[in-house]
Parts: structure tokens; C-alpha cells; sequence
């Protein structure tokens, strides 16, 4: 009996088939002709999505083996504090109790401070310790010290040019001052430094999606942030999507992109960037020691699965929880959504009354309940690519009772005028995203204690 690899290998040499990678003799063009094979075949109904990941072609990523043998089994929390509304809006559930004495608002704190170092880094390295100087007495969020202890000692340092110090603040300091505000960075474990910095990570990949908050340019002023703010949809500002693509296409053709913005744009430097500002904290600050696995593969994929039993005890939690009747109706379409589709929150907040089609009544008075979703990209929400903008069938996919909520949802809606389906008051404008993100977190965390899930 052959092995696999040999009968492998044995076609290839038959077929001529080249391939460099002598780990992996011929597979990856053999299953691309065998799939081109496939395709040809009278009646073939194979799915050619699984020959595309053999090929390499699309990166993947599965459950570890300790997951795998804990899913839906998971232990479930009895005598959970019931959930309230008020609560959801909350933009912190950090447990310490030292706030800073400059308390500023975010994420205008952040940005206010990097481009208040940033427009220090712009004159002469003398003037530009003073004026970080003068920062670090200003800002004494443990956050904002860190960084601007990181960026004194950088300026310390001969070799480092102002404008090169200006890309590494870039390319961090917002994420660092937005993922750790108002946490007491002294009693986190190395855990808590790798999920920050993994996330940092994360927001890096070049996927289509929209730029990030940190990718600007060092040399900005307080004009360029706003109309800056604005094209990444952070900005409240309304805009048309023309005028979008307008300032998009001023924007670009405006700001010549050098070759440390390329390179700062890469996970590898953000990498080297998170590295040395650990560094800085382990010998000035004591902060413990964190294992960096971004170094060579630079790309961080975490899977996770959220099982059946706990998708259940999550729909339970909310049944009993003290939320008004449309509060709690509103949540358990957001669970239901989230669990059967897997939009994400972006998508969810973008979702319109108009965006739900398929519930009507026709000429014969007979009630059609076939609901679907469009998904288009509005100010709240850019999708992937043009291929993103899709229709979902959620009447194939939820349940009958999940059905009837989101119906309900959607005709208490329509009935209000309310111009976003996940809206409340005069819902001109969609609940803010921490609900959305607070809803799942706060019940993970009490159904479950500790746990590594996330919703984004």
C-alpha cells in the first residue's frame, strides 16, 4: 500500500508538475487541475471552496484540540446579576477604582494627545523633550504616561530621527490609549499585554477594509484629522457617499505615501513597534514578561466557536432579565442575528428599516413573512469589498421563534418612522457599538467567568 504523498508524487512526475516547495512536492497544482477536472464533470456538485484552501490559497484556521473536546459542554454559571439597559451604555468595565485626574473623553483624548506629541516632534529635538516634558506632567492617565515615557526615551536616543519617532507613535499610540483607557496597567499579566497587542496586530491586515484610526500621516493638522475621522467613519458628520469618494480621492492624491508610511502600514513593523515599547515598560515599569509569536508569520488568527448550549443559555440570560419588553426584544434579534448570520457589529449598526425586505402584505390581504437583509455600505458600516454587499436570507436561517422577534422588531420599527432597525427614540441615529459589544461581553462573562470571546 502507497502512502498518500507517494501516490502524490508519483502523478506529479507523470503530469510534469512543478512546484518549488519541496515540503509540499506537487499537491497544491495537482488539486488545481483535479478541481478543474471536477468542475467539467457532468452532474459534479463538489464544492470547490475546500481545493482553494488545499491550494493555500485562503488562510484558515480551526478549533484546538482542547476546545474542540470542551464544546457544548462548557460550564454554565447559576444565580447570574440580572442584566440591565443602562448598563450596556457603559464605555468601561475596568474594575479600578484610580481614575485619572485629567479624565479627558475618548477617543478625543487619544487623538489629542498623539497629535499634540506629534506637532512637538515636528521642531527641533531640544524643544521637543521640553514640550513631551510638559506632556508627561499634563497627562498622568497610566496609559498616556507609558507612552510618553516611551517617546522621552526614544528622543534620548541620537540615532532617532523626530520624524521617524513620529511614524512609531503613529503607529501604535492611539490603539495603545484606546484598548487601555482607564485601566490600572500595573496588575495586568502578560495575558492582558498580548490580547492588546495581538488586536493591534490584527488591525493592520490588508484586507480591503477600512483604513485605520492610526494610519495618518504625522504631519497633520487639526483639519486634516476631522475630514480624516470622517472617511474612516468615525466621525458623527454626516456625509453623502459621494462626497466621500470625493475627499477619499483628494485625500490620496494629496498625501504621497513614503516608504516608512508603506512600511509602517505592515504588521511586521507594527511588530517591531509593539516590541520596543514593551521593552520600555519592562525596565521602567516592571511589566511582566510577553511572549511576541507575531515575529515571522505576523499574522494572528484566533478561532473560536460559540457552542449551542451556550448560544442558549445567552438567549435564557436575556428572557430573565429585567430589560423592558422592547429593550429585550431588541437584544435577543441582535443575539439571534450575530449567532445564525455572523454579522459582525459594524454591519449590524449599519442595518436600515428600508434594508429589510420581504415582509408585506400583497393584493389578496395574505401576510408575506420571508424576511431578508441587504447588506450595503453606509456611513456606519464599509464592507470588505463590492462582493460584501450581499442579501441574506435570514428566513432560512432563523429559527421560528427568532423569526418572529426580528418580525416584530421590524413592524414595531416601521410603525415608529424609526430610519435604523436597531434604533431607538426618534432612530435617526443607531445605539452607539459599545452595546453592541457590551451585550455579548457582559454576558459571556457572567455565564461563563473567564473566557477568550469577543465580538468586533
Amino acid at each position: 500500500m502507497k502512502s498518500f504523498e507517494t501516490i502524490i508524487s508519483d502523478i506529479c512526475k507523470k503530469l510534469k508538475l512543478q512546484n518549488k516547495d519541496k515540503s509540499k512536492p506537487h499537491l497544491s497544482q495537482l488539486i488545481k487541475y483535479a478541481d478543474y477536472h471536477w468542475r467539467q464533470m457532468k452532474g459534479g456538485d463538489i464544492d470547490t471552496a475546500l481545493a482553494i484552501v488545499r491550494q493555500g490559497k485562503i488562510k484558515t484556521t480551526g478549533l484546538t484540540t482542547n476546545k474542540l473536546i470542551n464544546y457544548n459542554q462548557e460550564v454554565i454559571n447559576s444565580n447570574l446579576q440580572p442584566l440591565t439597559w443602562e448598563e450596556l451604555f457603559v464605555a468601561s468595565f475596568s474594575e479600578s477604582d484610580e481614575k485619572g485626574t485629567n479624565s479627558r473623553e475618548y477617543p478625543n483624548f487619544s487623538k489629542n494627545l498623539i497629535k499634540e506629541v506629534q506637532d512637538a516632534l515636528k521642531g527641533s529635538k531640544a524643544s521637543a523633550i521640553t514640550q513631551v516634558e510638559l506632556l508627561q506632567q499634563g497627562f498622568t492617565q497610566p496609559n498616556a504616561m507609558r507612552l510618553l515615557g516611551w517617546v522621552r526615551s526614544l528622543l534620548s536616543d541620537s540615532n532617532n530621527r523626530l520624524d521617524t519617532i513620529s511614524k512609531y507613535l503613529g503607529c501604535i499610540g492611539r490603539d495603545w490609549l484606546m484598548l487601555t483607557m482607564d485601566e490600572n496597567l500595573d496588575e495586568w499579566s502578560g495575558e492582558d499585554f498580548e490580547a492588546v497587542y495581538e488586536e493591534i496586530i490584527q488591525s493592520k491586515i490588508k484586507d480591503g477594509r477600512k483604513q485605520s484610526i492610526l494610519n495618518k500621516e504625522s504631519d497633520f493638522g487639526e483639519d486634516n484629522l476631522d475630514t480624516d475621522d470622517d472617511l474612516v467613519g468615525c466621525a458623527d458628520d454626516v456625509l453623502s457617499q459621494g462626497s466621500l469618494n470625493v475627499l477619499n480621492n483628494v485625500y490620496l492624491k494629496k498625501n504621497k505615501v513614503s516608504y516608512l508610511d508603506k512600511l509602517k502600514d505592515t504588521q511586521k513593523f507594527t511588530y517591531g513597534r509593539l516590541r520596543a515599547f514593551h521593552d520600555y515598560q519592562r525596565a521602567h515599569y516592571n511589566a511582566p514578561f510577553v511572549y511576541f509569536p507575531w515575529g515571522n508569520k505576523r499574522q494572528v488568527v484566533n478561532a473560536n466557536m460559540i457552542s449551542p448550549r451556550i448560544y442558549h443559555a445567552m438567549k435564557e440570560y436575556l428572557v430573565n432579565s429585567d430589560l423592558g419588553d422592547e429593550q429585550k426584544n431588541l437584544c435577543l434579534v441582535v443575539l439571534s442575528l450575530a449567532y445564525r448570520t455572523g454579522l459582525r457589529i459594524k454591519e449590524l449598526i449599519g442595518v436600515k428599516v428600508r434594508d429589510i425586505a420581504d415582509i408585506y402584505i400583497d393584493e389578496h390581504g395574505q401576510r408575506i413573512e420571508q424576511p431578508q437583509i441587504w447588506l450595503r455600505p453606509n456611513r456606519y458600516r464599509r464592507l470588505k469589498s463590492s462582493s460584501a454587499s450581499r442579501l441574506i436570507p435570514i428566513n432560512c436561517l432563523l429559527k421560528k421563534d427568532e423569526l418572529k422577534q426580528l418580525i416584530q422588531l421590524y413592524r414595531q420599527q416601521k410603525r415608529l418612522k424609526r430610519r435604523y432597525f436597531f434604533s431607538q427614540g426618534s432612530g435617526d441615529q443607531p445605539l452607539p457599538s459599545v452595546v453592541f459589544s457590551n451585550l455579548m461581553k457582559l454576558i459571556w462573562d457572567r455565564l461563563l467567568g473567564k473566557h477568550d470571546f469577543t465580538f468586533s
